[in-house]
């Protein structure tokens, strides 16, 4: 027989140790159980915290109020377990009568639903017959249909299966922590709370725009004031979630060499939530995207600008060039020493190179060289030069 649970990814190591001893006397009693762990998933669930306030007498009570709904990661647990099954017998519940009162509290065991009739068991077993009334009773079906109900003490006498030996799915759900209600639990205890990795953005986004980034361990730090909004709740404007958007979808088309701290971003990106020690990445996150934005802008400027270039001069003229930018592009060294080649801006916007073993210094206004050919690259016409000399 299988069962599905869900278990909080904070408690599985302490499920699994717990599900060993129970496999363990389950050995003994030669009970098959078996589990195997299935897909991880997330899911939102609202947290309830112990709120201490005082009662109109003077006393001091506490309340649970519900709080902002984190995001929780869970794994599926499949249990399968073959319960006891002695000389015909098997075991469908247990009913135990609660002390002070004419209420029944049944535990299922190979049963899947609760007979009504359980509520209003006569507690008095079938075996002996005694008109006791007894505490606790198993309810008890044999192949042939039969349904008694049987004290503890005469259980093994009647069925052959020791008390003892019972395995119960409600013994594994004790085990594993299920809450069938899922009402007035303070969840915090059972999983380490994540938050949706848009809405962590979108704060930072807010913060930032207010007072800047101010980095992880200083005062009032961006983190901090995100951490508040949370506990808060206090509202995400639209835009702010709409650029969050944007900055996820940018941080997961990016290489993973781009840098480390891009790469650790696209793995939490790529989860839907993320916890609060992982803010700092998040914190930071929208000041790097800006700054990759207006990296992008200035490249397009400037595309924009080359691809207006104009080949000058004339092959195997020589040529005068007021320059307004020059830099190296790329350089090698080989047997004869390092050869570099210099980008060159003049003043009219087009583009120039100069292959060189020669190191120039910076800031250079003007050189004169020898048209050496015209070419294109990229789509931008370029004049090649050579034999230059810095004036």
């Amino acid at each position: 027989m299988k069962n599905t649970f869900k278990v909080y990814l904070s408690r599985k190591d302490e499920v699994e140790k717990s599900l060993v001893k129970l496999a363990k006397k389950a050995t003994k009693y030669n009970i098959p159980l078996s589990w195997e762990w299935g897909a991880v998933t997330e899911e939102r669930v609202q947290v309830l915290v112990p709120t201490p306030y005082q009662t109109p007498n003077g006393g001091m009570a506490t309340m649970l109020y519900p709080v902002h709904k984190y995001w929780v990661q869970a794994q599926e647990l499949t249990v399968d377990m073959q319960p006891i099954h002695q000389s015909g017998w098997s075991i469908l519940a247990h009913i135990e009568r609660l002390e002070g009162s004419d209420q029944r509290l049944v535990t299922l065991i190979t049963a899947t639903e609760t007979d009504p009739l359980w509520r209003v068991w006569d507690m008095r077993c079938g075996h002996c017959r005694t008109h006791r009334v007894r505490k606790a009773v198993y309810i008890c079906q044999h192949d042939d249909g039969r349904v008694v109900s049987v004290g503890s003490t005469c259980l093994k006498e009647y069925t052959g299966i020791d008390p003892a030996s019972v395995f119960s799915w409600a013994l594994v759900k004790d085990v594993i922590g299920t809450d069938e209600e899922g009402e007035g639990i303070d969840w915090r205890g059972m999983y380490h709370p994540r938050y949706d990795v848009r809405e962590v953005l979108a704060y930072a986004i807010q913060e930032v725009g207010k007072y800047g980034y101010v980095k992880s361990g200083e005062p009032h730090s961006t983190r901090d004031r995100v951490s508040q909004d949370f506990l808060y709740e206090e509202e995400v404007k639209p835009e702010n979630l709409a650029k969050a958007e944007s900055i996820v979808s940018w941080v997961k088309a990016q290489d993973n060499d781009f840098s480390d701290y891009i790469a650790n971003c696209k793995a939490i990106c790529d989860c839907q939530s993320v916890e609060n020690r992982r803010f700092g990445y998040l914190c930071y996150l929208p000041v790097a995207y800006d700054k990759a934005m207006e990296r992008e802008r200035q490249r397009l400027a400037k595309v924009s600008a080359e691809s207006a270039s104009e080949y000058v001069g004339e092959i195997g003229k020589r040529l005068d060039i007021a320059v307004k930018e020059m830099c190296i592009v790329t350089s090698w060294e080989s047997i004869y020493g390092a050869t570099f080649i210099y980008k060159i801006v003049d003043e009219g916007g087009n583009v120039l190179t100069w292959k060189t073993s020669t190191l120039v210094p910076d800031e250079v206004k003007s050189l004169k060289g020898t048209v050496k050919a015209h070419s294109e690259y990229r789509g931008v016409r370029q004049t090649e030069l050579t034999r230059c000399k810095v004036c």
